[in-house]
């Protein structure tokens, strides 16, 4: 791991920033996206970093992960970065106005995520930290995750209207999806349909969920509560090892650099 980097993590709802040094995870703030204009998002970060980030030459490595639900995961043996818009286009026809195609590259999983990016984004943060490495939030997750894949690991990422299940076993990748999310109900199904999905191929293993709130604050909330205890309610999650934690999946970006 480097010795100092910073990482963001962001998504059209919200923006997080973090530092990973040899101590560990250190959360320094996060932000809600009101107002979606891309010069709106590019003031409202510009005020963002000026408060946080005072000497970005402090930092060996400087990360950004894009969530987004409209990604594409393709085996590196079909992934042509030339073709990259002829394999997105298959899944999702067009691409949306204000957007580029772009690509993460997971060499050593042999696998290649396509997936859309505001192009304010690329050009706002390039210019402000030219060192900077992004990627989408799957890379980072599925290099994490098949760091230590040993048996069945679930991770559930809980992020402002949406949410993202990877599922791994024994280094192989079971399923890598994102939903839409207004309600814990629809936590409890997809995560609940995702399980169902691949119980014949592993029955027993560890679940991490990972919720994201707008505050720094590790109180747990009450609808983070209610969570917990409906999901300890169900008969499907017994079998697993569940474990709630609050504002760490930015730590997976320690893998991308």
């Amino acid at each position: 791991m480097p010795k100092n980097q910073l990482c963001i993590q962001i998504s059209e709802n919200f923006c997080s920033l973090a530092e990973l040094k040899e101590n560990g995870l250190r959360l320094i703030d996060s932000i809600e996206f009101k107002e979606k204009k891309d010069f709106q998002y590019k003031e409202i970060l510009t005020h963002f970093f000026s408060k946080n980030v005072k000497n970005a030459e402090e930092y060996d490595e400087i990360s950004l992960s894009w969530i987004s639900s409209d990604a594409v995961i393709v085996p590196s043996s079909v992934f042509l970065p030339n073709e990259v818009e002829t394999i997105y286009k298959s899944c999702y026809n067009e691409k949306n106005l204000g957007f580029e195609i772009d690509y993460s590259r997971l060499m050593e999983h042999s696998l290649a995520i396509i997936y859309e990016i505001p192009i304010w984004l690329k050009s706002f943060f390039i210019v402000k930290f030219p060192r900077i490495v992004i990627q989408h939030e799957y890379a980072n997750l599925i290099r994490g995750m098949m760091k230590n894949s040993f048996s069945l690991s679930i991770q559930v990422s809980i992020f402002p209207n949406i949410m993202q299940i990877i599922m791994v076993n024994k280094s192989e990748l079971l399923l890598c999806n994102s939903y839409e999310i207004n309600h814990e109900n629809d936590i409890l199904y997809y995560l609940s349909f995702a399980i169902k999905q691949t119980q014949k191929e592993v029955s027993k293993g560890k679940i991490n969920i990972s919720v994201h709130p707008f505050s720094l604050n590790q109180a747990i909330t009450e609808s983070e509560k209610n969570l917990q205890e409906s999901i300890n309610k169900i008969a499907l999650f017994k079998e697993y090892q569940i474990n709630f934690e609050k504002n760490q999946t930015i730590k997976f970006q320690e893998f991308c650099v």
